[in-house]
């Protein structure tokens, strides 16, 4: 598909550092370095507290099942109109 909309020269014109070649015809990938090396995650800290979200996911399944403070249809009306004049402003 690539051939059929572009002109034949335009890998060299626009991408000649490009390697151009067949899928799965290099050499095949090193092995896994062992743990603590470049392979190692990141953001692993062993003794590194983790976080307890069931307060914040609590609070949200409040949040989202009640109203706002002005209830029903107009409340939904005077929301909506806050949210496109924030939107504008």
């Amino acid at each position: 598909e690539f051939n059929m909309i572009h002109p034949p020269d335009v890998i060299p014109k626009y991408a000649p550092d490009a390697i151009i070649g067949k899928v799965g015809t290099g050499a095949p990938a090193p092995a896994a370095a062992a743990a603590g090396g470049a392979a190692a995650p990141l953001l692993d800290k062993a003794g590194s507290k983790t976080r307890d979200w069931a307060r914040s996911e609590k609070n949200r399944k409040v949040r989202m099942e009640g109203e706002g403070k002005i209830p029903g249809w107009i409340g939904a009306l005077c929301y909506m109109v806050l949210g496109f004049m924030k939107e504008i402003l």
